[in-house]
Parts: C-alpha cells; structure tokens; sequence
C-alpha cells in the first residue's frame, strides 16, 4: 500500500473522534441545558490551545519528525475521549474539548507535513486530495455515528465508541509501519532569529492564501457549531442533525474527487475564489429556509465550496514554503485557523443568544464574498510550483 494511503487510514480516525466528539459535546450541552453561548464556548475549545501552540508544533516536527507528535497524539485523544465516559457532568465537556481538539492538533500538523513529502512536488495536490477526502469521510462517519449513536445507546457509550476508534492508529504507529520520509537539513539557529516567521509573509501569494484559508476554515467552523443549534431550535433531532452535517461532509468529498479534472481546466486561485462565493450563497440561504431537505442541499453547496479549499491550499503552502520552514509554516497556517474555530463559535454564541442564529449566517456569508472580491486580482495568476526549482 502507498504511504499515503497508510496515513490516510490513520488521520481518518483522529478526525472522525474530532468531529463526531465535538457534535456529541455540543449536543450533550444542550442536553444538559447549556446557553447557546456555553456551547459556542465549548466548540472554541476544540481550538483555542492550538491557537498559541501550532507554530511551536511545527517547528518540533521540522526538527524530530512526525512519528512522535503522531503517536502522543493517538493516546491523548483516546483519553480525552474516555474521560467523558466516566465524567458525567458539564464541566467534564470543557475538559475533554480541551483534550480531543489539542491532541488532535498534533496528529492534523504532522499528515500535511508528510503527505507533502511523499512523491514529487507535482503530486502534492493529488495527495493533498487524497488526505481531504480521508477527512471529509471522517467528517460524514463521525457526526453521523455520533448522533445514532447517541439516540440508540447514550452519551456514555459514544463516547467510549470515540474512545476505541482514536486509539486504533496506535497498532500501526508502534509497529512502524508508516514511513517517515527525511525532514531535509535543519534550520540554522540564526536562520531562526533573523528571519521570524512573519516576514515570510511578504510573499503576496502566500498572504492571500492564509486569507482564504481563515475564510474557508471560520465557515467550517460556522457550519458544525450553527447547525446543531439551528436544528435543535426547529425541532430537527439528533440523528437528522448528524445527517445534515454528514452531508455537508459527503459534498466536501465529491469536489476533491473531481480535483485532478477541475485542475486541468481551472487555476488554483480561480477555484479558491469560487470557493468563496459559492459558499456565501449558500450560507446566506440557510436561515431562510426550515425544512430538511432545504436545509441539507445548502449545506451541500457549502461543503462543494468548502471542499477545494483545504488542499488547494495546503499545496500552495507547500509550493511557496523553504524546505526546512515547512512544518512552521503549517503551524503557522493551523495557528489562524484554530483562532478562527476558537473565536468564531465564541462571537457566534453570543450573538446568536442575543439576536438569534440568522444574522451570524449572513454576517459569515456577507465575508466570504467580500474575501471573493478581495482576492479577485489573483484569478488570472498561473498556478507556480516554486518548489519545483
């Protein structure tokens, strides 16, 4: 089996344990009557500790590898995920939050690193393809489990159900069977102090692209944390609620199916822009309408959106990166997306218990197309591999 494939299967089960158990905290919050302010806070959670710890992570994994982080990982996550089983209380979910969503930091960083690695540059979009559909099929199987599971066991045995899939990996990592591809030369002490991680930035490209990346990535955000309160306030349960959000996931994994055809005909930044309106049409729709189907072909339109930005990008990253800066680099990248997942829910609680869920949706739709148009001078660039040279 090729390496990637390997990773995939692994990185599948820390993502599934990371998006099914966030559903299942937030719906155990509601449960447990929880503000819609509390539950915007727990799903921060998830991120906020990535928030200040990605670039370090990657500077780590620049320096040792990935094996470790990945395996650190592996166990945190499985003991995050059993904590909750037998902690049965609010307190625990802000806990376990914590856990899951900074374990799984360390396991997210690590697979771009190596899915960049494995072949030539000119099959870093292909891999990265690869590795997204492994992560929307985590994203459809955990929210769905999640809720049937759920309804037809309790939280108690979910829990322990995330808690035996995120543990699974562990077989493969102690055994040795993925391969770890060299880091390159280490980065020189001095390189380090005199050329900080912000002046890599100058490269206009790469700035915009981390500007994509926080839109796509606050929208995600948007639509895991706002769906399960909007369902809930329009009676939906939560097995239907899991299928929606699934099928957000399922329409993520048709468009990166279709992303070798798409990169024949289309540039990178001519996908990442359409994106983005794309997917604030279809957010602005979502509180208009309250039926299920309604709801679930928008958040499929959302997810056709969402869906090409995470490995167009993470190529990009790849291409436009120094060799021996590249796991910062995705720190750095993960650095803002997770402020985004930690400030995003928190902001999107509190004004939805103040005004309500519509106007976060509109707010979130009226930014993607201003990012659209912010961004509209790079439709014409070509796609540059400059790692290539």
């Amino acid at each position: 089996m090729k390496p990637i494939y390997i990773l995939v299967s692994l990185t599948t089960c820390s993502s599934a344990v990371q998006v099914g158990g966030r559903l299942a905290v937030m719906l155990y919050a509601v449960h447990l009557s929880a503000s819609a302010a509390t539950v915007g806070l727990l799903s921060a959670l998830f991120n906020l500790v990535n928030v200040f710890t990605s670039v370090q992570i990657g500077r780590w994994i620049d320096r040792s590898g990935c094996r470790m982080p990945m395996l650190v990982g592996s166990v945190m996550i499985a003991l995050g995920a059993a904590l909750a089983c037998v902690w049965h209380e609010l307190a625990a979910l802000f806990v376990v939050s914590v856990i899951i969503g900074t374990s799984h930091n360390l396991i997210f960083i690590a697979q771009q690193r190596l899915a960049g690695q494995y072949g030539t540059p000119r099959d870093r979009v292909n891999n990265f393809s690869i590795l997204s559909l492994g992560q929307s099929a985590a994203g459809t199987l955990g929210p769905v489990a999640a809720g049937f599971a759920i309804e037809s066991a309790g939280y108690t045995e979910t829990f322990l159900m995330f808690a035996i899939i995120a543990a699974l990996p562990l077989v493969v990592l102690l055994l040795n069977l993925l391969p770890y591809p060299p880091n390159g030369p280490p980065r020189p002490k001095t390189t380090e102090r005199k050329v900080p991680t912000r002046e890599l930035l100058r490269e206009p490209r790469l700035r915009a692209m981390y500007v994509v990346a926080v839109l796509a990535s606050s929208t995600w955000s948007i639509v895991i944390f706002l769906i399960p309160i909007y369902g809930t306030q329009i009676g939906l349960g939560a097995s239907t609620i899991g299928m929606i959000i699934g099928a957000f996931s399922i329409a993520t994994v048709v468009i990166r199916i279709g992303l070798p055809w798409l990169t024949r005909h289309l540039t990178s930044w001519q996908m990442l822009i359409g994106s983005l309106l794309l997917s604030g049409l279809a957010m602005g729709l979502i509180p208009v309408v309250s039926g299920v189907l309604a709801i679930t072909v928008l958040a499929i339109g959302v997810g056709l959106g969402l869906g090409l930005t995470g490995p167009i990008s993470q190529a990009m990253l790849h291409d436009l990166s120094p060799p021996d800066r590249i796991g910062e680099l995705l720190g750095l990248r993960v650095t803002l997306l997770n402020a985004s997942h930690a400030g995003v829910p928190i902001l999107s609680g509190a004004v939805g218990a103040a005004i309500g869920v519509a106007p976060v949706f509109w707010v979130v739709a009226a930014c993607l197309f201003a990012g659209g148009w912010l961004t509209r001078a790079q439709w014409s660039q070509p796609d540059i591999r400059l790692a290539e040279h």
